[in-house]
């Protein structure tokens, strides 16, 4: 449980990360940053599937077990490793 606490917690590192990403990118210029669409999509979703969670209402109604389903790593998992990838990319 505390490992998943740990990444439960991420959320707000990803919103800061992507948050940093729009500061510094211009979605009007492709020039700039030609894969800000991609990694602006990408933390979207992932930021959704954070959100679509409802961490904090679960942990309150005793519903806790719940966030460590298969199914809520996948995604998260599936985010990430996609996220992941583009980075280390030779694109």
């Amino acid at each position: 449980m505390p490992l998943f606490r740990v990444v439960l917690a991420q959320r707000q590192n990803i919103e800061i990360i992507y948050g940093f990403l729009k500061s510094i990118s211009d979605p009007n210029n492709p020039n700039k940053n030609p894969n800000y669409p991609y990694y602006a999509n990408a933390f979207e979703e992932l930021i959704g599937v954070y959100k679509n969670l409802n961490v904090e209402e679960k942990i309150a109604n005793n519903q806790g077990m719940e966030l460590m389903s298969d199914e809520v790593v996948k995604q998260l998992n599936s985010k990430v490793d996609a996220i992941r990838a583009k980075i280390i990319s030779a694109e």
